[in-house]
């Protein structure tokens, strides 16, 4: 993929989705145990010459809810060097009570209060 692509702002939405995307898949292979080459993952943001530079980890309860990556090429103006994506809610696996945990305490006490939420950075 050609960094000239990202001054469309369609492609610039199609490459935050891919990464968003990215991180669901991330959860996934944590959950079923998906090592390396096993790994469904890494297409998400390989496509567009990123790199995945770190996890993020919920310390309660292991699972991925984000990710950052870093662009192969150097940043230019149309093309940022970093990205960060989170994921949803997911409604499957083992993580689904807290993630619903956090969504209740998201819409009881909004965005505005300061939510303490313990994590951790995990080099990809």
């Amino acid at each position: 993929m050609s960094n000239d692509n990202m001054t469309n702002p369609d492609q610039r939405r199609s490459v935050a989705a891919c990464l968003v995307q990215g991180v669901y898949i991330l959860e996934r292979d944590r959950q079923e145990n998906h090592q390396a080459s096993e790994a469904l993952a890494p297409p998400w943001w390989n496509f567009f010459q990123f790199d995945l530079h770190s996890q993020l980890i919920d310390d309660v309860d292991s699972c991925i809810f984000g990710a950052i990556y870093k662009s192969k090429h150097p940043p230019s103006q149309h093309t940022p060097f970093y990205g960060i994506a989170f994921r949803g809610t997911l409604i499957k696996g083992n993580v689904f009570s807290h993630d619903l945990e956090l969504d209740i305490h998201i819409i009881k006490n909004g965005l505005h209060l300061n939510i303490k939420i313990r994590y951790h950075y995990a080099s990809g």
